[in-house]
């Protein structure tokens, strides 16, 4: 549980609890369904347009590697991003994403937004990302323990643009999770540091 008087800690809470790993399966297929779609039009790609005002969605399988356990968390991100305009710097953008994995020992999840800057070398479009929210932990065989915290978000990765609206996307991010901790529960206050690969598509709106 986050301090009592963070909403955002309430809202992540509610949604954590909802039963994620089927919609990362679906997720999932939707993303290889795309891939198989788009595959043939890959030698007409072209480069997305750098403007002003660009609006992305995007969806991603995650790969995480929690601190509990050696196995792998799977589960799914979905967000979006709002591209400014291009600058000598790079293209800025604000983002924001939420991020549900499912694994033996533990779940996790992460709700948050932020700050990016976009790139362009060639076809490939690499960006840094850097995201603060909350991130919660649910251990299903300490009855039904759930706790969340303060979070810090930063990765980064790449487009690589497969036709005028959809792109494939690589990344890799690193979090710091604060977990406050609460009396009765057997796990107390305690800092994660999860790291995750995600892959998938983003949809360029406009």
């Amino acid at each position: 549980m986050l301090k009592r008087n963070t909403f955002i800690g309430c809202f992540a809470r509610a949604i954590s609890r909802s039963p994620g790993l089927p919609c990362a399966w679906a997720l999932f297929l939707s993303i290889v369904s795309l891939f198989g779609l788009v595959g043939t039009s890959h030698a007409q790609a072209i480069p997305t347009a750098e403007k002003n005002g660009q609006l992305d969605a995007f969806g991603l399988l995650s790969i995480t590697s929690p601190d509990y356990a050696p196995a792998k968390d799977v589960g799914a991100t979905i967000g979006g991003d709002f591209l400014m305009r291009s600058f000598i710097f790079g293209q800025p953008g604000i983002a924001a994403r939420y991020t549900y994995v499912h694994g033996p020992t533990v779940n996790e999840t992460f709700i948050g937004a932020g700050v990016e800057l976009h790139y362009r070398y060639r076809m490939l479009k690499p960006y840094a990302t850097l995201l603060y929210g909350v991130g919660g932990l649910a251990i299903p065989a300490a009855a039904n323990y759930y706790d969340s915290g303060n979070t810090f978000l930063i990765g980064g990765g790449a487009d690589y643009p497969v036709s005028r609206r959809l792109s494939a996307r690589g990344e890799f991010t690193y979090s710091f999770v604060d977990i406050t901790g609460y009396h009765n529960t057997p796990v107390g206050a305690i800092s994660l540091t999860p790291w995750s690969i995600n892959l998938g598509v983003v949809y360029h709106i406009r």
